[in-house]
């Protein structure tokens, strides 16, 4: 089952700054949530597209699975531009 890339805009932070938690629902094309459960690395890229830096990598925590519900928690060295 395919699943919808997420674009999320965070707006403007200044440098080290630390947005709030990033919470996601993933969806199907149905706009159904898809069940997580069976997932056991749960990986997203991160792109920032005004530098052009390229991807870094976070881990998401499970927060509700079967609803197709996780988070990412912000550190510094996400946003060092």
């Amino acid at each position: 089952m395919p699943i919808i890339p997420i674009k999320v805009e965070l707006g403007a932070f200044a440098e080290g700054e630390v947005p709030p938690d990033l919470l996601i629902t993933f969806r199907d094309f149905n706009k159904v949530a898809v069940n997580l459960s069976g997932f056991s690395n749960l990986q997203m890229n991160i792109e920032e597209e005004l530098a052009g830096a390229g991807f870094g990598t976070g881990t998401l925590a499970a927060t509700d699975l079967p609803n197709g519900i996780v988070t990412y928690t912000w550190v510094k060295a996400d946003m060092l531009t």
